[in-house]
């Protein structure tokens, strides 16, 4: 199995519930209900990233083979992404969840956007059927 879909989401406050319907969507179309609450998440920290941050659309990529799940978020925003450090301050933590729950993730430009990337094992999490 290998599949790639994307899908566009406005800079609007809808966008992180439009993000994790459309994971959910591909995940459980694919038999990967296991790892949807967590790919929600994450999707939905990437997505609140770019509208908050980048002030931007954002593009939402999912790519799927037998082995990962890969989800990729690109904005057109010029700021680079770094996680914080907890300070007190509320707010803020996306990247550290995505830190701390992803197997592997990343940054890279595009142009002069960027895109933000995390990548699931499924070795680590059970397929569903």
């Amino acid at each position: 199995m290998h599949s790639a879909v994307d899908a566009l989401v406005p800079c609007d406050a809808s966008s992180p519930g439009r993000a994790r319907r459309f994971v959910a969507d591909v995940l459980q179309r694919h038999g990967l209900q296991t790892a949807t609450d967590q790919v929600e998440l994450l999707v939905s920290e990437l997505v609140t990233n770019a509208i908050r941050h980048a002030a931007s659309d954002a593009t939402i990529a999912i790519d799927l083979d037998e082995d990962r799940i890969r989800v990729s978020v690109s904005d057109r925003g010029p700021g680079w992404p770094e996680p914080r450090d907890p300070d007190g301050r509320p707010g803020g933590y996306g990247l550290r969840f995505v830190d701390e729950l992803a197997d592997n993730w990343g940054t890279y430009r595009v142009g002069d956007g960027k895109t933000v990337w995390f990548q699931l094992d499924l070795a680590e999490h059970e397929r569903s059927t």
